[in-house]
């Protein structure tokens, strides 16, 4: 599943499916929604790390990751002030595409809530206080809901190729994919997506150990007659281990994955994107040609391995 930090997680789309009105306002008042989306991941990252802020007992769960817990009480000792965990360990999506998880229905709610007061405030009679008011109500409904479900986090994340919130993750786009001479293949539209692999347990398709990240952006290619699919990471930069880019160990201790290799997937456009190399393609290895054939499918992410419960309690030193 996708990871807090992978992308801005609510799109326009998203807020069009729950209020029709969205672009019709956006229009009238000249209302960037891309931008409200972003503000909303933005004041959301904010209220949960107001959440995470713990003293004492985080190396407990840092332990569970494989960090000795002699390193962690001689670096970082037991009475400490840390989050207990990252945005970048916070899955955010759902298994099924049709769902939205707690996380994601807040975030979408608070968008909606941030869309209104930007068109409530730009009319001196405001006839949107109303829409304003009522996604207020159900925004703090959802918050409330989260707070009580928790959020499901992976001890140690692996992001996506071209993360949007990870330090230095470079870019993904159209640049990346190409079309080399060979093969006799018709003009056609693929899907293309890419992800990393940590290698020191990542086995099989079919036997992942939490070590493939979720998938890059899926973009979309159009093969000419008779060539081959070339993709390139040249543009990205692998996650190498060092949790730069959603935490610094002035707010804890994180271990992410190293990234070894990557896999790539493709489908006829409109389909589900299929593995097409037999192993990880090796990180040192920056460009992989194909024509796209059957596979292992594409899947979301990596799993959760605990569920964070908020703690409605005053912690004192």
């Amino acid at each position: 599943m996708a990871l807090y930090t992978d992308s801005d997680v609510i799109t326009p789309e998203l807020l069009t499916n729950l209020d029709s009105e969205i672009t019709s306002v956006a229009s009238v008042q000249s209302i960037d929604v891309s931008g409200i989306c972003h503000q909303a991941w933005d004041e959301c990252a904010d209220a949960l790390f107001e959440r995470m802020d713990s003293f004492g007992g985080y190396v407990n769960l840092l332990a569970g990751a494989g960090i000795q817990m002699a390193t962690l009480l001689t670096n970082y000792g037991m009475g400490v002030s840390r989050s207990r965990f990252f945005l970048g360990q916070v899955i955010v999506t759902d298994p099924s595409a049709n769902r939205l998880p707690p996380l994601a229905r807040w975030m979408v709610y608070r968008a909606l809530v941030l869309f209104y007061r930007d068109a409530s405030a730009r009319l001196g009679k405001d006839r949107y206080e109303s829409k304003l008011q009522r996604f207020q109500a159900d925004e703090r409904c959802h918050a409330a809901s989260l707070w009580r479900k928790g959020l499901p986090i992976v001890l140690q994340p692996l992001p996506c190729p071209g993360a949007l919130h990870e330090f230095n993750a470079g870019t993904w786009d159209a640049s990346n994919l190409s079309a080399v001479s060979g093969g006799s293949s018709p003009q056609a539209l693929y899907d293309i997506a890419i992800t990393w692999v940590d290698q020191t347990r990542y086995v099989s398709p079919v036997s992942k150990q939490n070590c493939e990240s979720g998938p890059s952006a899926v973009l979309t290619f159009t093969l000419p007659l008779n060539e081959l699919i070339e993709v390139s990471i040249a543009s990205l930069n692998p996650p190498n281990g060092k949790p730069y880019g959603s935490s610094t160990f002035a707010d804890g201790v994180l271990s992410p994955l190293i990234a070894s290799g990557w896999n790539v997937y493709a489908a006829p456009t409109g389909g589900t994107p299929m593995l097409q190399n037999a192993t990880p393609v090796p990180i040192a290895t920056p460009t992989f040609t194909f024509f796209p054939a059957p596979g292992a499918a594409l899947d979301p992410g990596q799993l959760p391995d605990a569920n964070y419960a908020f703690e409605n309690v005053l912690q004192r030193a």
